[in-house]
């Protein structure tokens, strides 16, 4: 008798799974939250399909709030609510001029300021977001900040600022 295994593309460890286990922590995952163990199965297309949806409608969009505003992964842990460890450690070589080993930092690009406009409750707000590597990482950050809809607008003092 053999048992048909797969490896989970989305766990560490080449994690090797039977589709019916891989079901059961898909439908477990629904409500997981960035720390639980079973956050990776979140919105996983293969683990619909193992539990019988169709991915297509079974796997929304995962909220904003849930990817790191920067290299839009899924962490475990944030730090300053809005980015990951290993883009934090990026930033803080970025921000020393050196990495560990005394060389340029080489994997990020340049951080700036950037400045936005944004409706809440009809009220129009002006904000600048610092240390951020693109406009599309400063939206994230005020919505990770937020947690709510908003909608962001158009305004010409909205500008990309270089940080000296």
């Amino acid at each position: 008798m053999s048992v048909e295994l797969f490896t989970c593309p989305r766990h560490a460890g080449n994690l090797r799974l039977m589709p019916a286990s891989c079901a059961a922590m898909w439908q477990k995952a629904t409500h997981a939250k960035p720390e639980d163990r079973l956050f990776p199965c979140r919105g996983c297309e293969i683990g619909a399909r193992h539990a019988g949806h169709d991915p297509d409608e079974a796997c929304g969009r995962l909220p904003a709030e849930s990817i790191c505003a920067r290299c839009h992964r899924q962490p475990r842990r944030f730090v300053y609510g809005r980015i990951c460890v290993s883009c934090f450690n990026r930033q803080q070589e970025w921000l020393k001029g050196r990495n560990a080993k005394g060389r340029p930092p080489m994997f990020l690009p340049a951080l700036s300021t950037v400045r936005l406009a944004y409706m809440e409750r009809g009220a129009r707000h002006a904000v600048a977001v610092d240390h951020v590597a693109n406009p599309l990482e400063a939206v994230l950050s005020i919505v990770h900040q937020a947690g709510k809809r908003m909608a962001f607008t158009r305004s010409p003092e909205v500008a990309l600022v270089r940080v000296a």
